[in-house]
């Protein structure tokens, strides 16, 4: 499934370099400050799913809840984190 991603990944950004008016201007990502900007929020992003996905299960594994009940306990994080990122 990764190589699926990095092939569309490849084809995206040529397209993107090839067209007159692209979506990204991926020159912006020669800004180390954008750069670093970018990853931060794709690392937090990731560590956020993970704790998302241990805690439902431990709702669900550990203390027998089903999965509607588990995605109720779980709404607040996702919630907090947009409120915080506005």
């Amino acid at each position: 499934m990764a190589v699926v991603g990095l092939i569309a990944l490849t084809a995206f950004v040529r397209r993107q370099r090839a067209s007159a008016s692209p979506r990204i201007d991926f020159a912006l990502f020669w800004n180390a400050r954008f750069t670093a900007g970018v990853v931060a929020a794709l690392v937090a992003s990731a560590a956020l799913i993970g704790v998302e996905l241990v805690f439902g299960q431990r709702l669900q594994l550990v203390l027998d809840l089903s999965p509607r009940e588990a995605g109720l306990m779980i709404m607040p994080i996702p919630f907090a984190s947009f409120l915080r990122g506005r």
